[in-house]
């Protein structure tokens, strides 16, 4: 198959959730990212919108969200790798993911951490220029307030906000806890699927996870009390099941250079 291209920001999970589907498929993937809000740019370059990402372009399609690119992809690789197995094909699955996808992480884990990492460049910086052009990437340093007021206006960040996401990802994490109650070693029961990607792909940054490829800081260079959070996180039953997945499921890659 013709290698397709990824066209997204650098350090959304959307991105990491693309890598990580092409890799489980055992697909090529060329990437092109941008250092957030230069992504707009490159978005409407190819006629589409920061609303109509991550983009995959493909045999002449434009692939223009995550649901869009499983479903094309995954009905043409084997039936052992495929993400959307059957018995889960259902509406319970379609509402988790979207769940997932739009509650937890837009609502939750987005507004959370990006108000709190964007309080400090140096917390952002690699993760919002790894793999970007560098003229984009000098900008990045040079125009930094720029960048930051960007993102606050464009995903309405505020501390209010910030608190309200927090509330999110506590309740996504109940959610998740209250489904694995049975046993089951996954979220749609016996095998690994889309749904357990868009979890812990989603909960990565809160949890700044090891194996995320979207080179998220360290515990030990966040603040304090973001550091609580993150730790109270990762000492949940939920928290601890998306590193098990990552564990099991996404191979180590080393970050490419900025």
């Amino acid at each position: 198959m013709k290698p397709a291209k990824l066209v997204n920001l650098a350090p959304a999970v959307s991105t990491e959730v693309s890598r990580w589907c092409f890799d489980h498929w055992n697909l090529p993937l060329k990437e092109e990212l941008h250092v957030p809000v230069f992504h707009v740019v490159a978005l409407w370059l190819r006629l589409t919108g920061n609303n109509n990402r991550p983009l995959v372009l493909v045999d002449g399609r434009k692939l223009r969200s995550e649901t869009e690119i499983v479903a094309y992809f995954d009905e043409r690789v084997a039936r052992e790798k495929q993400l959307l197995p059957e018995e889960t094909a259902s509406h319970w699955f379609d509402e988790e993911v979207t769940y997932y996808r739009q509650e937890f992480r837009r609502k939750g884990v987005v507004k959370y951490m990006y108000f709190n990492l964007l309080q400090d460049r140096k917390l952002v910086m690699r993760s919002f220029t790894t793999g970007t052009p560098y003229l984009e990437r000098l900008l990045a340093r040079l125009l930094f307030g720029l960048v930051k007021r960007g993102l606050f206006a464009g995903l309405k960040l505020s501390a209010k906000g910030a608190a309200e996401g927090l509330h999110h990802i506590r309740a996504g994490f109940d959610r998740t806890e209250a489904t694995l109650s049975d046993g089951r070693p996954y979220l749609a029961g016996e095998r690994f699927t889309f749904l357990d990607i868009a979890f812990a792909a989603s909960a990565a940054p809160a949890l700044l996870l090891e194996g995320y490829r979207g080179n998220l800081p360290a515990l030990e260079e966040v603040p304090a009390d973001l550091q609580a959070v993150v730790r109270e996180l990762r000492n949940r039953p939920a928290g601890k099941f998306a590193q098990s997945i990552y564990s099991k499921h996404r191979s180590p890659a080393d970050p490419k250079p900025a």
